[in-house]
């Protein structure tokens, strides 16, 4: 079922590694991994992971019926799981038997830490808006489901409408202000009041900074 697969170079010291039915080199300095067919009860979540990703279990189930199980589970070799939880959970959810896996030896400290960095430097990366609105419009003329992508229907509204925008940006601002002396701004429980900055000289600005 896994013949068809890529086998992925990570570093480690060996250069030379026997594949699935193959022989294959490395590069120097680098040994390639293998994809196994594993049964899913042998695998172990960690049970410290600290991401949280039961909310997302059925939308990755749904990608993977839809797609197929492309992106194998890593574990290390005491079967611990190292990047894939969610991918775990959602065979589970999908009554799989047995899951495409990678098994690396590391130390408990190194799994933990690759897990976290794992997951945090997948949040690094951003949305090409345009592009991405560009790749959906047409997708729309494929057997594609959009509700497989992982997107809400919001979002999925705001990005075809074009509405969707980097969170990081910085707005432009109008030309001119459209508040008014005496206008208040309510921020949760506390209130911000505009007023004229060259009254400020000579005031106690403890009656001025109000919450």
């Amino acid at each position: 079922m896994w013949k068809n697969v890529a086998l992925i170079c990570y570093y480690y010291t060996e250069s030379d590694f026997t594949g699935i039915g193959i022989n294959v080199r490395c590069e120097k300095g680098m040994t390639m991994l293998q994809i196994q067919e594993i049964s899913l009860e042998r695998l172990r979540p960690w049970e410290d992971n600290p991401r949280v990703n039961d909310h997302a279990v059925s939308a990755v189930a749904e990608s993977i019926r839809k797609f197929g199980f492309n992106v194998p589970i890593l574990c290390d070799q005491n079967m611990t799981i190292i990047a894939g939880h969610t991918r775990w959970k959602a065979a589970k959810e999908l009554a799989l038997s047995v899951v495409p896996v990678i098994i690396v030896e590391m130390t408990d400290a190194r799994r933990r830490a690759f897990a976290v960095a794992d997951n945090k430097l997948a949040e690094l990366a951003k949305w090409d808006f345009p592009k991405l609105r560009d790749v959906l419009e047409s997708l729309r003329s494929e057997d594609i489901e959009f509700e497989s992508l992982g997107f809400s229907n919001e979002e999925m509204r705001r990005l075809l409408l074009g509405t969707e925008t980097d969170e990081d940006a910085v707005p432009i601002l109008p030309a001119e202000s459209v508040m008014q002396k005496g206008d208040m701004i309510i921020l949760g429980d506390h209130r911000l009041i505009l007023i004229n900055g060259s009254t400020l000289s000579g005031m106690n600005m403890s009656n001025i900074l109000v919450t």
